[in-house]
């Protein structure tokens, strides 16, 4: 069975996804809740989902540097379902970074930190290990 390298994802996520890597998770806790690509996509996507943009000041700085003209954050709050009267600086905010987080996760491939141990690697008295560390 292929376990997860704690070492080569936050390197993955470090080197590739500045903003994932942003977010402060912890990555050591992915070991126990994932064991492939899939679950660990949908892990990843569970705290996309819950990440927001709060303060008006901090909204409108991301809004300004990321889409001034509002256009994409709009088209975002529409698809969404949002009516105009209803979405806010730090909604539009937010729609665009949890967006700019998918796409980022979308372009890693996290084949190479799932590695098949080898069975010499483990000492037989301490059981299986979920983390691999390098």
């Amino acid at each position: 069975m292929a376990k997860l390298n704690v070492t080569k994802l936050k390197q993955l996520i470090k080197d590739e996804a500045t903003e994932i890597h942003d977010l402060g998770i912890y990555w050591d806790d992915v070991a126990s809740e994932v064991s492939d690509e899939y679950e660990l996509t949908d892990w990843i996507a569970d705290r996309i989902s819950v990440e927001s943009i709060t303060y008006y000041v901090d909204a409108m700085k991301y809004l300004t540097e990321n889409d001034p003209s509002l256009r994409v954050s709009l088209e975002f709050a529409v698809e969404a379902g949002y009516e105009m009267g209803e979405i806010s600086s730090e909604d539009l905010a937010t729609l665009l970074f949890q967006d700019t987080l998918r796409d980022e996760l979308n372009s890693l491939d996290f084949g190479a930190v799932f590695v098949t141990p080898d069975p010499e690697c483990f000492d037989e008295d301490e059981g299986d290990e979920d983390i691999i560390t390098e």
